[in-house]
């Protein structure tokens, strides 16, 4: 598939050329992986390029060059790599916090106006770059793609949005930036946090059950459990589906959850008695809304309306709030619990908070 993908490009290449010239395969510098560093008033890029060697198609080479814009250090690079750079392949763009801050607006303006990048990358907040990359070529794995794997997996519960959509948030005036933040944990890189901004700058971290109500909110497609502990015996509900709707209704905001799942880790309990049944799902339904409680206290607290409240609030005010901090919530949370074919009764609870 990778070979077929140099090809198609060379292909679609060589037939813009005019008469004879022609590009050789060894000549395309396929970017997988591109950081963005701004530091003494001039920008480090760093690429890195697969390589075109029979039987390794996880060779690859890094590059750095330096430059007072973006586009000046990729012409950089163009010529000490002696490449034509070519970025319809980039699976990730590493930026460090400072970076962000201070440059994420011209970034994204040069990124927008390059009709050479694909809008099919992710955008991941790395504060050592340097160290990330050492760590994944010494596990002889293309960086890009190293990490772009972590973002197909849906069983890692991570902030996986596409340029376009980050891009969209961006440039919202109702929704606050979200981004993937990656780090060395025990000799392996992670993106188990993520970045959240306010008004376009960095306020905090958010952590893995957040992140994961995160997705809950946004109805995204990824594998979602929850561990709870009954009678000292420990239980993992795992979602088969859900569905989340918010509105704002009645001077608040209207969170409704509706999971199906069931429990894949049982420890000698009978979910048939109805007693037990009971309590287990009382207490699942309690940590849900505990999940969801922290993180919307957590993005009121940092004013950081990453869950688009604003927009809630608009759709139904028709007009404007610059702040989230005092707005008032509902959540209705809705469990069913599904095990070997047999629907059990469902537990509902409504839990609201007044700010």
């Amino acid at each position: 598939m990778k070979k077929l993908l140099l090809i198609i490009i060379l292909l679609l290449s060589t037939l813009t050329l005019s008469g004879c010239n022609y590009i050789e395969l060894n000549d395309m510098g396929i970017v997988t992986l591109m950081a963005i560093k701004y530091e003494n008033n001039n920008y480090e890029i760093t690429l890195e390029l697969r390589e075109n060697i029979k039987d390794k198609e996880e060779a690859s080479t890094i590059h750095k060059a330096k430059g007072t814009s973006i586009e000046k250090a990729i012409q950089e690079l163009e010529l000490t790599t002696d490449k034509n750079l070519y970025f319809i392949d980039l699976n990730i763009i590493l930026i460090d916090e400072n970076t962000i801050n201070n440059k994420l607006t011209s970034i994204i303006d040069y990124l927008t106006r390059d009709a050479s990048f694909s809008t099919n990358f992710n955008i991941v907040v790395d504060n050592n770059v340097e160290d990330t990359i050492k760590l994944i070529k010494q596990k002889d794995k293309i960086v890009g793609e190293y990490i772009k794997n972590i973002f197909n997996n849906n069983s890692n519960n991570v902030i996986n949005s596409k340029f376009d959509e980050t891009l969209k948030t961006y440039l919202s005036e109702f929704k606050d930036l979200i981004l993937p933040y990656g780090k060395i944990n025990n000799n392996e890189y992670t993106v188990n946090e993520a970045i959240i901004f306010s008004n376009k700058q960095i306020v905090s971290k958010i952590n893995l059950n957040e992140i994961q109500t995160f997705n809950l909110f946004n109805n995204a497609k990824s594998e979602y459990y929850y561990k709870i502990i009954y009678q000292n015996k420990s239980l993992v509900y795992r979602v088969s589906t859900h569905k989340v709707k918010t509105n704002y209704i009645d001077n608040k905001i209207n969170i409704d959850v509706s999971l199906n799942g069931t429990f894949i880790e049982i420890e000698d309990l009978d979910l048939l008695n109805d007693k037990i049944l009971h309590n287990v799902l009382k207490i699942l339904n309690d940590k849900i809304q505990k999940d969801i409680d922290t993180l919307i206290i957590n993005t009121q607290n940092n004013e950081s309306d990453i869950l688009a409240f604003k927009k809630y609030y608009f759709n139904n005010q028709r007009t404007k709030i610059n702040s989230i901090k005092n707005l008032n919530y509902q959540i209705n949370l809705k469990i069913d619990l599904n095990r070997e074919g047999l629907l059990f009764n469902s537990i509902g609870d409504t839990y609201e908070k007044t700010r």
